[in-house]
């Protein structure tokens, strides 16, 4: 047979390739505040709740993506090849706790790439150490006034470009003289520098500095002139930077990080002034040029979140509440195009049919620039719950703790309550939403009848979205759309309300009816047992609400034994060796106390029917025995 002599060359390049090792997939290590942020673990995507526990087992090639929110992180280091960045840069916040390092690049050789976050109160927000090819781009930076922004060490070859600097102590410091640095907007304060030592200026390019210094003598001069300003670009002495020009961001100056909003106004000289030799152009708004500042270049596309949304239900047609007018504050950003308006019967915003300036329209709604709507025409229900249960109401001092049973789609409920010694003087009903409540403003010692009733009403959640000019309008879920508002929820249709609940009646209790004496009401039983939560007291407890409060003689002995027991339990305070004689006294009461709040009424009147047959027994032979004995007696 004739061997065929291409069969061991293959075989051979076979066993080669199985032998090779191959190289791993890269992974996407993400980093959520909860857990429940977190997306599918799969072979490429894999979920941390910290950094540290996301950069430890990473591989030179790897990313790790930050979620939205507020992350602690402090001197974390970083020695491997990654791609580290955050999903919105407004949103993705690493708190450094106001000292020390957030993170630091060290003895890297590859390259890092560091975007889209938010540095935050720290010694030192990022130091670059012996590293190459590091880039630091699309970042806001606020260490804050005593902090420095950027640290880099024999590393020159890093580059910082379309970041924003607030408020730093200091920007830049470096001892690399041939860093690279452009298109950043540095906002400072009194005294404050933004680049510091001299560098070489033909590598600062496009910076636009507003407050503080810009840098050494040594570096604010250009032969010979002052660094001071070129509002038209065109002097080429001064690389394009300028100075003195406020950036005109959106926000007003909040104190609260999570609410600085760093977009450019129309206003801005930071609009498409920026340098585009690097080929970082924007993908928002002049794509052939470069916005300065952090939302310049490739940046997150995430326009801010829409705040002060707010809404109210009227009637349109009838008295049918079926309207909702809801408004928002603008998003004042120049790459702002429009709005979108997501609403539905659940807070997932799933889209019910409305009549929008006339026309039937779904979830979500495109209204442009407009900064409200008014959707009519909703889908709304009316039924009759189920009355709530109320349970026994819990004496606090001039005041009542009342719970009741959750009725299934209620969304209040109203508490009603009057005198019992006189029910026609009734008080302002309550509303609430929850299943229990602290009915405040009654007078110790008073007995008050309380009832309550379930309303049922249609809610609809509506929440708003801004999306910005590189989308298509209207379509929701694109990466150039932000996240939603905060969620607003109100109620449309005619209410519908359940009967009345059954009613109760309660009496409020002084906190410390005596010194030294717990807040239970039962004093003596109290200072028999040693406490208020000892089963015989709350037995007693029990059958004085349920049982004496609701007649008229056992409100008077309850009256009586309030006047006089204090003394009663501060004696046997004072003389602790009576207690187990007390106890054993309260023993039949407790027993009785317990049998008539605990079994069924009728088991307790076939007891009740059991003892009086067994006394109509005794009777009898006690007269019986009477007989017997006269009888003897007459012989």
């Amino acid at each position: 047979m004739k061997r065929n002599s291409s069969f061991f060359p293959i075989a051979i390049f076979a066993a080669a390739v199985l032998l090779l090792p191959f190289p791993a997939a890269a992974v996407t290590r993400v980093v959520a505040k909860t857990s429940g942020q977190c997306p599918p673990v799969t072979a490429t995507t894999i979920c941390y709740l910290s950094f540290q526990d996301a950069v430890t087992p990473a591989l030179a090639g790897d990313s790790i993506e930050f979620l939205p929110g507020m992350h602690s992180v402090a001197n974390a280091t970083v020695n491997k090849s990654l791609s580290i960045y955050g999903i919105e840069a407004a949103r993705t916040i690493l708190n450094g706790g106001g000292a020390g390092t957030i993170l630091t690049i060290s003895g890297v050789s590859a390259g890092v790439s560091i975007r889209d976050l938010t540095f935050f109160s720290a010694n030192t927000a990022v130091a670059v150490q012996n590293s190459s090819s590091v880039d630091i781009r699309n970042n806001i930076f606020e260490a804050g006034s005593a902090g420095t922004a950027v640290t880099t060490v024999s590393s020159p070859s890093t580059r910082i470009f379309n970041n924003t600097f607030y408020l730093n102590g200091k920007g830049i410091e470096t001892t690399d003289v041939n860093l690279s640095i452009f298109n950043n907007a540095f906002y400072q304060s009194s005294g404050a520098t933004a680049i510091s030592p001299a560098m070489n200026l033909l590598n600062i390019k496009n910076n636009l500095f507003f407050g503080g210094i810009i840098g050494p003598p040594s570096m604010i001069t250009v032969n010979s002139m002052p660094f001071t300003s070129d509002p038209s670009f065109t002097n080429v002495d001064w690389k394009g930077n300028v100075a003195t020009l406020d950036p005109s961001f959106v926000f007003t100056g909040s104190t609260d990080v999570t609410l600085r909003d760093f977009h450019l106004l129309a206003s801005s000289p930071c609009i498409t002034s920026g340098d585009t030799s690097m080929g970082f152009i924007n993908n928002v708004g002049d794509t052939s040029k470069t916005d300065i500042g952090a939302y310049g270049g490739q940046s997150d596309r995430i326009p801010f979140i829409v705040s002060g949304v707010s809404g109210v239900a009227s009637a349109s047609t009838g008295t049918v509440t079926d309207t909702i007018t809801l408004s928002w504050s603008p998003n004042n950003a120049y790459t702002t195009k429009g709005y979108n308006v997501y609403y539905g019967q659940d807070s997932g915003y799933t889209g019910t049919d409305a009549l929008v300036s006339g026309v039937t329209r779904t979830s979500p709604i495109d209204v442009g620039m407009s900064t409200s709507v008014v959707l009519t025409g909703l889908i709304t229900s009316t039924a009759t719950p189920t009355a709530p249960v109320l349970a026994v109401p819990e004496p606090r001092n001039e005041s009542l703790r009342l719970s009741w049973s959750a009725v299934p789609g209620a969304t209040s409920y109203t508490i009603y309550y009057s005198l019992v010694s006189a029910p026609s003087l009734t008080f302002p009903p309550v509303a609430v939403t929850n299943t229990s409540y602290l009915l405040p403003g009654l007078t110790n010692g008073v007995l008050y009848s309380i009832s309550i009733t379930a309303q049922v009403q249609t809610p609809y959640y509506l929440a708003v979205t801004a999306y910005d000019l590189s989308s298509t309008a209207g379509t929701p879920g694109e990466l150039d759309e932000s996240a939603f508002s905060a969620e607003q929820r109100i109620y449309v249709g005619t209410p519908g309300i359940s009967g009345l609940s059954n009613a109760v009646i309660g009496m409020p209790e002084m906190i410390v009816p005596n010194p030294n004496l717990p807040n239970t009401g039962c004093f003596i039983a109290t200072a028999a047992y040693g406490s208020a939560s000892d089963s015989a007291v709350l037995v007693l407890r029990e059958f004085r609400d349920r049982r004496l409060l609701t007649s008229g003689p056992g409100r008077a002995f309850i009256r009586w034994y309030y006047e006089h027991s204090p003394a009663a339990a501060q004696f046997l305070n004072d003389h602790p060796v009576f207690k187990p004689a007390v106890r054993a006294a309260l023993a039949p009461v407790v027993a009785v106390a317990l049998f008539l709040i605990r079994t069924p009424a009728a088991a307790q009147i076939a007891v009740l029917l059991l003892l009086a047959a067994l006394a109509v027994v005794l009777l009898r032979k006690m007269r019986a025995m009477r007989s017997r004995s006269s009888t003897k007696g007459t012989f």
